[in-house]
C-alpha cells in the first residue's frame, strides 16, 4: 500500500493508489494522492470524482460539492457525482437539495443488477433516502394544506 507520504511523478500511478486508498477506507489519504495528481496536471472527470468521495467519506462536504462539481464539469452524466451532492447537502440538512440530486443520480443511471456492488450500495442508499425525503414531503405538504384548509387541524 502507497502512503501519502510517498511522491510519484506519475499522475496515473498517484490516482490508482488514491483509488486504493478510498477502497481501504483510508480518505484523508485519498485525497492528498488525488490532488498530488491533480498538482501533476490530471484534470479528469475520476480524479475529481475521487476527492469527492474521499471528501464526503471524511466529511468536509463543501470540498465533496467542489470537487462533485469538477467532476461533473467533465463529464455531464456522471451520476455518482451527483450522489455524492445529494449526500453532502443530507449531511448538511438540506433535504430538498439532496433530493433533487439523487432523483438526478437515479434518473442518469437507474438501478440495475449488473452495477458494480460498492456502486450499488450507493444508489441503493440514495434511492432509499429518495423515497423518504419524498415521503417526508408529501407529509408536510399534506399537514400544510390540512393547515390552511382548517381540516381538522386545530390552529388555536
Amino acid at each position: 500500500m502507497t502512503s501519502g507520504t510517498q511522491s510519484s511523478s506519475n499522475p496515473q500511478q498517484l490516482l490508482g493508489d488514491a483509488i486504493t486508498a478510498l477502497r481501504a477506507t483510508q480518505p484523508e489519504n485519498a485525497v492528498l494522492l488525488a490532488r498530488q495528481a491533480v498538482e501533476l496536471g490530471l484534470d479528469d472527470t475520476t480524479v475529481w470524482g475521487v476527492i469527492a468521495l474521499a471528501s464526503r467519506n471524511m466529511g468536509d462536504y463543501e470540498a465533496a460539492h467542489e470537487a462533485a462539481d469538477r467532476a461533473i464539469a467533465h463529464e455531464a452524466r456522471n451520476a455518482r457525482a451527483f450522489v455524492v451532492k445529494g449526500d453532502a447537502f443530507f449531511a448538511q440538512n438540506n433535504p430538498r437539495a439532496a433530493a433533487a440530486f439523487y432523483q438526478r443520480a437515479l434518473t442518469l443511471s437507474p438501478l440495475h443488477p449488473e452495477m458494480v456492488q460498492e456502486i450499488r450500495v450507493e444508489f441503493l442508499r440514495a434511492q432509499t433516502r429518495l423515497q423518504d425525503l419524498q415521503t417526508a414531503f408529501s407529509c408536510l405538504l399534506y399537514t400544510s394544506d390540512a393547515a390552511d384548509e382548517g381540516l381538522g387541524v386545530d390552529l388555536g
